[in-house]
């Protein structure tokens, strides 16, 4: 089966010239580019689209992500234990009730120093700082290049912690010893070293790397900044309007001197008791008994910023984090289907990494193995749709040696998602790629036109020689030499009976050598004309 040849050219034309549409659309004035650039900003975060897309396009633009475990060595039992995940977890395991010990130091053990505090706590800062020394020392060995440890983030980080775990309280109890066993501070420098016990808790930030969720949260908070501050600043003027209203009508009132003496006090308990609703019943009461009208003004209020505003601000939270989660999970499936297929791609072909290209048969052993299709399931991909995709992509022309990109073909398979919806751009992609087959179709069909015209040519030349044979031979003038059968003689079995057809011959050959006729000629070249316009009309179908 022949595939069409796609056009290159003409369908980078056609998307220079729909890109340019798109374009045109969202600059179609100053005014509307900058209402829409701030609805991006502040409540473009639900679309799940242009989730996939920035996804798509920050996994496309970042680099390589590090991986502190490429640094390391390949052989070693540093190394080994390094990469474990079950050290890691005995590690966050420690990081966790170390946090919970900081809280039972606080509450009893009120000794500055080693010297004067019980054997308990002594002996637990030996076992926490002792595992956090080995754990650092076992990652320092791990490393091939010893100075590519402070490129690391996350050892800088623990070195940090374990240096300050050393100063406190391992340097101040030496220091006491050394002068006598007493440190002469003062109070303030006292407390303040015993707040750097708390950086400890830093430690936790590691729990982030095994948790997502954590950062998902964090990273919907850091998000949802611009919405809260627009909201919470709508509340802020709608609480200033109404404490100059209150502050006005409740003069003369006994309440006003302890809710409403001035616009601050106004506004603090207008947020108070009308936003937060802490102790309103009390608050709506003391009003009632002098103000009706002071009682509907703080009604109104409290409708507008408690039931309207807040729970604005909330559902607001919600699609943020909603958003937020929508596009760690596109990242972290791209990232998955990425790396997955580059590393059975890899292992077929160690070139990959320089040249990056593909081909179908690369792609035929992506699908068969196990990990690849787990990583594509996982991805709502379905693989025979992917495979027929591909066939279409990479087999162009029939060509069995095509290859792509393997970006290209990365694009390829996050597109074929089943959870991606149709655009405006994939129509116009379809459209092109249709009418790149189309005019393939179409040069394909007159270059069997120009064949078939070259074919009714020659047949008409031969059936003009033929003619011009058969009218050049004498009719007659071989009559004469023809031997006239005897009385009672057979006839010749050249010669027609009576009742039998005519034979083609040609006279003078003395064999019946088959001759076309004028009228056989004429009604041959009529249908061959006809079959002709019949060959254009279709070819001006395709056009049309």
């Amino acid at each position: 089966m022949t595939r069409a040849k796609v056009c290159p050219t003409d369908c980078e034309s056609s998307a220079a010239s729909g890109d340019g549409a798109n374009t045109v659309n969202e600059g179609s004035g100053p005014q509307l580019k900058g209402q829409m650039s701030r609805d991006v900003r502040v409540f473009a975060f639900a679309d799940i689209e242009s989730i996939k897309v920035r996804a798509r396009s920050r996994f496309n633009r970042k680099p390589a992500p590090y991986n502190v475990q490429n640094e390391y060595w390949k052989t070693g039992i540093s190394q080994k234990i390094a990469k474990s995940q079950r050290f890691e977890n005995v590690t966050l395991g420690v990081i966790v009730i170390n946090a919970m010990w900081i809280a039972i130091d606080t509450d009893h053990n009120d000794a500055f120093t080693m010297l004067d505090a019980s054997w308990e706590f002594v002996l637990a800062d030996i076992i926490f700082f002792g595992y956090f020394s080995v754990e650092l020392i076992i990652r320092f060995s791990a490393f091939q290049r010893k100075r590519r440890c402070l490129r690391d983030p996350w050892f800088v980080f623990d070195s940090c912690l374990v240096a300050l775990y050393f100063f406190d309280p391992f340097i101040m109890t030496f220091a006491a010893a050394v002068t006598g066993g007493s440190l002469d501070l003062p109070t303030s420098v006292f407390f303040l070293l015993r707040l750097f016990r708390l950086l400890r808790l830093t430690r936790l930030v590691r729990m982030m790397r095994s948790l997502p969720e954590l950062m998902i949260m964090i990273k919907g908070m850091l998000t949802a900044a611009a919405s809260v501050s627009y909201t919470m600043g709508l509340l802020m003027i709608v609480t200033y309007i109404f404490a100059i209203a209150l502050a006005q009508l409740s003069i003369g009132n006994s309440f006003r001197e302890q809710y409403f003496q001035g616009v601050a006090l106004s506004m603090y308990t207008l947020l108070i008791y009308g936003t937060l609703l802490d102790s309103l019943a009390g608050f709506t009461d003391a009003v009632r008994e002098e103000s009706t009208i002071c009682l509907i003004v703080v009604t109104i209020f409290a409708i507008i910023s408690a039931l309207t505003l807040m729970n604005m601000l909330i559902g607001v939270l919600c699609e943020i984090v909603s958003a937020i989660a929508s596009t760690e999970k596109e990242t972290l499936l791209t990232d998955k289907v990425h790396e997955t297929c580059c590393k059975v791609i890899e292992d077929i072909d160690s070139p990959i990494c320089a040249q990056k290209l593909v081909s179908f048969e690369e792609m035929k052993i992506l699908f068969q193995n196990k990990d690849a299709q787990g990583a594509l399931q996982a991805a709502s991909i379905n693989i025979h749709d992917l495979v027929d995709v591909s066939e279409d992509l990479i087999l162009r022309d029939g060509n069995d040696d095509g290859q792509v990109t393997f970006d290209e073909f990365m694009n390829m398979v996050l597109d074929c998602r089943a959870s991606k919806q149709a655009s405006l751009k994939d129509v116009m992609v379809l459209r092109r790629r249709i009418s790149c087959r189309f005019r393939d179709f179409k040069v394909e069909m007159r270059g069997a036109e120009s064949k078939i015209n070259a074919l009714i040519a020659k047949r008409k030349d031969k059936n003009a020689k033929l003619l011009a044979a058969n009218t050049s031979s004498p009719k007659h003038g071989n009559e004469a030499n023809r031997s006239s059968p005897k009385h009672g003689d057979e006839p010749s079995g050249s010669s027609p009976k009576h009742g039998d057809e005519p034979s083609d011959y040609v006279a003078g050959t003395g064999s019946a050598t088959p001759m076309f006729h004028p009228d056989s000629q004429e009604q041959y070249a009529h249908e061959a004309e006809a079959g002709h316009e019949l060959l254009l009309g279709c070819t001006g179908s395709t056009e049309s």
